[in-house]
């Protein structure tokens, strides 16, 4: 008789045990959830400050405007010096052709 309450504690030790494991998968699964956000935030945050940073550049460098304006198709400049955020912005000429 000794042995049957043990061996029924034993079994309930050994069902909440089993009962836990969901949830300690969940906790973990959730975990790794989180984790995931996180880490997708901080990359998020990071690229958008990098491109801040880009752009904060190229408005100030006297070599992104030149670069800027052969990207854009049909635009032929010449004689480009000075920067967007300058006041000694030159362009000795300036043609777009606009193509049907």
């Amino acid at each position: 008789m000794v042995d049957q309450p043990h061996s029924a504690t034993a079994t309930a030790d050994l069902a909440a045990a089993n009962a836990a494991a969901p949830a300690r998968q969940r906790r973990s699964g959730m975990a790794r959830l989180r984790l995931a956000l996180l880490a997708s935030a901080a990359a998020l945050v990071l690229l958008v400050a990098v491109l801040v940073i880009a752009a904060w550049s190229a408005w100030r460098s006297d070599v992104s405007l030149p670069w800027l304006l052969r990207q854009v198709p049909g635009l032929q400049t010449q004689g480009v010096s000075g920067s967007l955020a300058g006041g000694d912005l030159t362009i000795q000429s300036l043609d777009w052709e606009i193509s049907p």
